[in-house]
């Protein structure tokens, strides 16, 4: 079977899309087992969400100008796939929908962190790599509680059992020994598993505690009961 070349400009645009998404979401990129993005955090700000929205916006007048008709065989899911992949993310920013979606689900901003950080290869990603993107999870953890109040306050507030959820969630996470902590097992038995200790116990703890009141106080008591779950 004769392969069909791919088109130069799409195959370009294709990479560049994915390089902003995983730097965007570096949690997702080692979740879906993507490799070189294991020493990065998001960043959940609106500032940084409404970048990505642009770089988004850019992406799909670049793919507009790639006629769909000019394209054969794979080049012509791609161009389909970039422009349904473009629209949702598009979407779920403009929408704000991780402002108030506060839950335990897979998808809950504590959740994507401790998964990905548990599912990271040390091997091939480096023991650095996990060290920096452990250090980095206080700053995480903070930006991402300042955003959920900044949208109850709003009037965008969560549903009380996702917040109850998560604050159970994390109460569990804490209730572990620090030496227990399952951020620590992806470095288990190596020299830098000391170092990974003090940050989780100095740094990555007291920010999920922080967390605790924030959510306890700042959106449970304004949080929405599950039979008016609209926005």
């Amino acid at each position: 079977m004769i392969e069909q070349p791919q088109h130069a400009g799409l195959a370009a645009l294709a990479d560049e899309f994915f390089d902003a998404e995983n730097t965007h979401n570096p949690f997702d990129a080692t979740l879906s087992g993507v490799e070189g993005y294991a020493h990065l955090v998001p960043d959940p700000s609106r500032a940084a969400a409404h970048r990505h929205r642009e770089a988004l916006l850019g992406f799909t007048a670049r793919l507009a100008a790639i006629p769909l008709d000019s394209l054969a065989g794979e080049d012509r899911i791609t161009h389909r796939v970039l422009a349904r992949l473009l629209a949702n993310g598009i979407g779920r920013i403009t929408h704000g929908l991780a402002e108030f979606s506060v839950s335990a689900t897979i998808v809950a901003p504590q959740n994507e962190a401790f998964s990905a950080l548990a599912m990271t290869s040390i091997d091939q990603e480096g023991a650095d790599a996990y060290l920096d993107r452990l250090a980095a999870l206080p700053d995480y953890f903070d930006a991402v509680l300042r955003r959920t109040l900044d949208a109850a306050a709003e009037g965008r507030r969560p549903l009380r059992s996702g917040v109850d959820a998560a604050v159970a969630q994390l109460e569990a996470h804490l209730a572990t020994a620090p030496a227990e902590d399952k951020l620590l097992r992806p470095l288990a038995g190596r020299p830098e598993s000391e170092r990974a200790l003090a940050i989780v116990r100095g740094a990555v703890r007291p920010s999920v505690d922080r967390i605790l009141p924030g959510q306890a106080q700042g959106l449970s008591p304004g949080a929405g009961p599950d039979d008016k779950a609209g926005v």
